[in-house]
């Protein structure tokens, strides 16, 4: 696998010097390569979201966006930007009440590994993937991806969930949905590698402007088929949007850099779809999972061969039927805020329940302050 680019050892060595003291504790970060996320969310209210008051009270200006030098003019006359008492070479800064959460840091596109437009989205895996490497000095580390925003839980309530299984990184597993399995995906009882890879090649067929073509994809799926088989993938399929990696321990730093390598070297070889390429990533290194009795109710947990619990993949929930936990944002706001605001009826904070024998909400009850 190819190293980042020495721009962005650049600007890892930067964020240490101007954060690391500040945000030791936890990072939260994502990229917004090109001005449509900017313009898909001013003047929307985020229902159920904490504001950014509370966020930066709770966790500091800890909130970084990477984006591209190319759209800082348009942010600047979208948006507009405040000073802040940092060199502006790295930061910029908005002042609009949604995109004011994150401190905008701009990268040079020519100096990316991958120079096409149409590459962007790897461009964007590097720092999905290998974000260990733009902030090693943090002990908690969220990736969210530019098209969800922060919903109503505090953050760390998800580092506790791994903590009580002694994980190094939780994800919420794939949601029972049509956008994920295709029409009737409501009536699956179990997931489906064969049907999620299946459903991609279709959307991909009506979005051919896209960084991948349809025979990539399908040449990938097939050869993982072949080596593992679709029920072996399919325990692991997650929703990779929303990525939690604990970095407190050698063992997890060390498990956590090693997937990542793994993980984006399918990304180098293959297509950008992460979610595919996860579970044939977990399988690289030897890892595996248990089927769960209720696969969107209960969760699902990664161990090595030792073992010993690495990954936990939390349940998406089945909200049409009224029972479980409902963790992901096509349902609830709990975690994250998507695109369809009127499209989450359930508000509940599943966090105020324990799901499996996974205690997170003895810090807060349902609709208080979030802890430190």
């Amino acid at each position: 696998t190819a190293p980042p680019s020495a721009h962005l050892l650049e600007i890892a060595a930067e964020l240490r010097r101007l954060k690391a003291r500040e945000c030791r504790r936890l990072v939260v970060y994502g990229a917004a390569f090109g001005t449509r996320f900017f313009r898909r969310w001013p003047n929307r209210t985020l229902a159920g979201a904490r504001t950014v008051q509370d966020l930066h009270g709770a966790h500091g200006q800890c909130f970084f966006k990477f984006i591209l030098k190319k759209d800082v003019t348009f942010v600047r006359k979208r948006v507009g930007t405040n000073t802040l008492r940092l060199p502006p070479s790295l930061f910029v800064r908005t002042n609009f009440r949604v995109e004011g959460l994150d401190l905008l840091v701009p990268l040079d596109q020519d100096a990316l590994p991958w120079l096409a437009t149409a590459s962007l989205r790897r461009n964007v895996k590097i720092l999905k993937m290998l974000g260990q490497r733009l902030f090693p000095w943090t002990e908690r580390l969220l990736w969210i991806d530019a098209k969800l925003r922060l919903g109503a839980t505090n953050p760390l309530r998800l580092f506790d969930a791994t903590e009580a299984r002694g994980a190094c990184l939780a994800a919420v597993g794939l949601p029972f949905h049509n956008n994920a399995y295709g029409p009737g995906a409501a009536a699956m009882r179990v997931p489906s590698f064969s049907r999620h890879g299946a459903t991609v090649v279709r959307s991909l067929a009506m979005r051919p402007l896209l960084t991948d073509n349809v025979r990539a994809v399908e040449a990938q799926m097939g050869t993982y088929v072949r080596e593992h088989g679709s029920p072996a993938l399919s325990r692991d399929l997650i929703d990779s949007a929303y990525l939690v990696r604990d970095l407190r321990s050698p063992r997890c730093r060390s498990f956590n850099a090693a997937l990542g390598c793994a993980w984006f070297e399918e990304i180098t070889c293959w297509s950008d779809r992460d979610q595919l390429s996860f579970p044939y990533a977990l399988r690289r290194l030897g890892l595996s999972a248990t089927a769960p009795r209720r696969p969107a109710l209960d969760s699902v947990v990664v161990r090595s061969d030792r073992g010993s619990p690495v990954a936990l993949i939390l349940p998406p929930g089945r909200p049409s039927r009224g029972d479980g936990p409902v963790l992901h944002w096509y349902y609830t706001h709990a975690l994250a805020v998507g695109k369809c605001l009127p499209c989450v009826r359930d508000r509940r904070d599943p966090f105020a329940a324990s799901f499996d024998d996974v205690e997170i909400a003895n810090a807060a009850a349902p609709g208080s302050r979030p802890s430190a």
